[in-house]
């Protein structure tokens, strides 16, 4: 369906990873932008296409600016990160936007660490197995992508959803259908009926739901599954 893998019982050997890319970086336009982007420092850039055309030595710039010579000369050069208030500096005196600096810089960073060692070590959060649920009071039913629900394509994270079981009066799907709001409570359960998950729904910075403690590429597969699971919307 749309190309989206599935999952085996426990939740593992899914490939989501274009969900998982969306879910970290925004919309796929947004992080195509961003690829075709240069991951160049900005100094040297700055220093090549305003300052050398000026004739204007760093140390000149750091004095009309009020900035330690030796520090903006490393920006300049590409040897140290330039900062919010250098951001500032540089763009109220050479008429540059800040923004798009910091953003720059941002990503030059980002390249950079990437692949470190250290930093590629660290795992989501552990499953906290003492997350409170309340025994009564809650829905029960089945994850579900929305659009998948009513047919209109894939699933994608910002359409996620918890379709209620039909009661005794049969309500209409209509009714029963939960998005995924931020306070949201879900315990969610493996096909084989032992809980796989449990916890609250959180909001990515791009304002789609977040299940912590599991890699999206894990969680998304259980709404394409559709698991059992019981619900508390959010207040």
């Amino acid at each position: 369906m749309g190309g989206v893998a599935a999952v085996n019982s426990h939740g593992n050997a899914a490939d989501f990873s274009n969900v998982e890319a969306a879910l970290a970086s925004g919309s796929p336009e947004e992080s195509e932008h961003n690829r075709r982007q240069p991951t160049a420092h900005p100094g040297p850039m700055i220093q090549r296409d305003y300052l050398d055309p000026l004739g204007l030595s760093a140390a000149k710039l750091a004095e009309h600016i009020g900035m330690d010579g030796r520090v903006l000369d490393a920006m300049l050069s590409g040897k140290r990160s330039i900062d919010v208030a250098a951001a500032i500096r540089l763009g109220r005196s050479l008429q540059l936007n800040p923004v798009i600096i910091m953003e720059r810089q941002t990503r030059y960073d980002f390249a950079v660490l990437r692949d470190d060692a250290e930093l590629e070590s660290i795992d989501v959060l552990p499953r906290d197995e003492n997350f409170p649920f309340p025994e009564i009071g809650y829905l029960r039913g089945r994850l579900a992508g929305l659009r998948e629900t009513w047919g209109y394509g894939d699933v994608r994270p910002e359409t996620l959803g918890f379709l209620a079981d039909a009661d005794y009066d049969g309500h209409d799907m209509l009714l029963r259908l939960h998005d995924l709001r931020p306070g949201a409570r879900l315990r969610v359960y493996a096909p084989e009926g032992h809980v796989l998950w449990v916890g609250v729904v959180l909001e990515t910075l791009q304002g789609q739901p977040l299940l912590p403690y599991a890699r999206p590429g894990v969680w998304i597969g259980w709404f394409v599954q559709r698991y059992r699971a019981d619900f508390i919307p959010a207040r």
